[in-house]
């Protein structure tokens, strides 16, 4: 009696008559998500835009996020039983477990390395008081990754420095930053030229205090 349904805007829905009534759950982001999978009544995982996976252990009431790595779409997921399983995306995206860690996974094919310039939303978000940011890049690149606050003043600079290609995580402690709305931009510019940008990316999060 009891399906999970997911959709835009980080949507999800659950029903436990059998449809009849669907209570919409908290996911924690606005990556749209596109596919469900059960491994047993409790354990399930989510998957959707900007390598979003969301896991649950209580039959989907409440949902984790879980650092996988990529930053690619991910589309589905097909697991044997609660160990064994792989998830598929996109640009040949594979990624596969056999100890039910869905946070320790393994890329192979061209998943393995970004396909493009991305910066993904933070999570937890809210958050209080550390939040992780993943990013990707496809080649080698002078990369900022700055915090400002809602007047445009730049609270901290996390990333300064020339990355080699691939997905990087990064994780901010604010425990001595006021609550509030804060943005973060990744920057991206060229190594040949050192001033046109290749790639700009803004999001915004949430500090609770």
């Amino acid at each position: 009696k009891t399906a999970v349904a997911v959709g835009d805007g980080g949507l999800i829905l659950r029903t436990s008559d059998g449809g009849s009534v669907w209570l919409i759950e908290q996911s924690g982001t606005k990556n749209k998500l596109y596919g469900v999978r059960f491994m047993g009544p409790k354990l399930g995982l989510v998957v959707g835009d900007a390598g979003t996976l969301l896991r649950t252990t209580n039959g989907g009431v409440t949902w984790d996020p879980q650092s996988m790595g990529t930053l690619n779409a991910l589309f589905a997921a097909y697991f044997t039983d609660a160990q064994r399983g792989t998830i598929v995306g996109d640009y040949g995206t594979i990624l596969r477990t056999s100890s039910g860690d869905v946070t320790v996974v393994r890329g192979t094919g061209s998943g393995s390395r970004p396909q493009q310039f991305a910066l993904a939303q933070n999570y937890p978000n809210p958050f209080n008081p550390t939040t992780t940011i993943d990013f990707q890049i496809p080649t080698t690149s002078n990369v900022s990754l700055t915090i400002y606050d809602l007047l445009g003043r730049e609270i901290a600079r996390l990333v300064d420095d020339v990355r080699q290609p691939g997905f990087y995580t990064v994780r901010w402690n604010a425990s001595a930053i006021s609550g509030g709305v804060y943005f973060y931009r990744m920057a991206v510019r060229s190594l040949r030229t050192g001033t046109a940008e290749n790639f700009v990316g803004i999001r915004k999060m949430l500090l609770l205090k």
